[in-house]
Formats: structure tokens, C-alpha cells, sequence
């Protein structure tokens, strides 16, 4: 494919606002790299949570935990359920720890006494909110050129589709 009279460079994955996106959209690197940030910061969370107060404790949860967990969640969060898993069993540990419960205790109650979601549920709501502020008109930034009835075209700063060619097309 050319735009402006260059070819584009073919990957099989790309970096996009954080998010590490491939061919297929399974983002298993990007989930990896999450699993991975999040599993360092809860070894950080797990030394030091019994020096914290509760308080302390809810906001580095939040903070340097759930945040990784979070950010794009929207969009990456499709993937399928065994891509997932990972994220959610962290997600259960770090609440264990936030609780100073063992990592074998169940994460139900835990759930109920802090009134947090459970990964499903934090996953629905993401989703719904999202979209309740694209209908709303309130799009978050990176949808802001997708939600407006403008084509993606203008969200990615294209040229309008006549000087857009495709490899195929050169050969003609």
C-alpha cells in the first residue's frame, strides 16, 4: 500500500498510545508486558503493605497496580479468556494483598468487604462506560475523530483515497 507516493512498511506489530497491537488483535505481547509490570509492582506491594495504612494501601493499589491494569482496558480487554487469564489472577492477588490475606484465601469476600469489582464485573464497566460517553458526545480522546461521523480517515490523518495505492496497484 502507498500513501503520498511511499510504501508502507508492513509489521506484524505496532505500538499505539501504549498499547502494543498485532496482526491478529490478540494483543498477547501487549497483555505479557502488562502481567509483567503489574507482577513487579505487587512484589513492591506485598513488601510493603504491612508498614501502610489501609488508606495508603487503597491509593498504591490504585495507583501503581489497577492503573496498568486499566489503562486502555477497553480496547485491549477482548482478547480472548485464556489471554486474559493472567491479568485477572493478578488482579485477584493484588486485591489479597490490599487485604493481607493469603494468596490461597478466596477473593470474594474480599471483594464484598472493600466494594471492589470482580475482574468481570471492573471489565463490564469499563465497557459500558466508555460507550455511554462516545453516545453522550463526551468521547474519550483517542476515539474523539471515531465517534463524530467522521471516518476513520480523518482520525488518522490520511490523504483522501485517490492518492491512496495499494502494492497491487503499482504493477499496473
Amino acid at each position: 500500500m502507498f500513501i503520498g507516493g511511499e510504501e508502507l512498511e508492513l509489521v506484524t506489530q505496532f505500538k499505539y498510545l501504549g498499547i502494543t497491537l498485532d496482526a491478529n488483535l490478540t494483543f498477547k505481547k501487549h497483555i505479557k508486558k502488562v502481567a509483567n509490570t503489574v507482577r513487579f509492582r505487587l512484589e513492591n506491594f506485598k513488601q510493603i503493605r504491612p508498614l501502610i495504612s489501609a488508606d495508603a494501601a487503597e491509593a498504591y493499589l490504585h495507583c501503581m497496580t489497577l492503573s496498568h491494569i486499566e489503562y486502555c482496558f477497553v480496547i485491549w480487554s477482548f482478547a480472548g479468556v485464556t489471554t486474559l487469564k493472567p491479568i485477572e489472577q493478578l488482579y485477584k492477588k493484588a486485591i489479597k494483598v490490599f487485604a493481607r490475606k493469603p494468596y490461597s484465601s478466596h477473593h470474594c469476600p474480599i471483594l464484598t468487604r472493600y466494594n471492589f469489582l470482580s475482574f468481570e464485573n471492573l471489565k463490564s464497566l469499563k465497557t459500558a462506560a466508555s460507550f455511554i460517553k462516545v453516545s453522550m458526545g463526551w468521547p474519550l480522546p483517542h476515539w474523539r475523530n471515531f465517534s463524530d461521523g467522521e471516518t476513520t480517515r480523518l482520525a488518522l490523518d490520511l490523504p483522501p483515497e485517490e492518492n491512496v495505492r495499494y502494492s497491487s496497484d503499482v504493477a499496473r
